[in-house]
């Protein structure tokens, strides 16, 4: 799949937060999914986009607030 990184395309700037269910009915594939999805998105997002992480089980936690996405 070419990017756009690869391509030579610009884009403007994305905020991506991610919300990302922990709870016992997520294990096995269903986590290994979301772990490739998120490899997936560091990948492709630019130094000048921005990313949050928020879990939540019965509670929601943000992990992180909006950080810049360095390589």
């Amino acid at each position: 799949m070419a990017t756009l990184k690869s391509s030579g395309g610009s884009r403007t700037s994305v905020d991506l937060i991610c919300v990302i269910d922990n709870s016992g009915s997520m294990q096995g594939e269903k986590i290994g999914l979301v772990k490739e999805t998120i490899n997936f998105l560091l990948e492709t997002l630019t130094p000048s986009d921005r990313l949050s992480i928020i879990t939540f089980n019965s509670y929601a936690n943000r992990l992180c607030g909006l950080k810049t996405v360095t390589g």
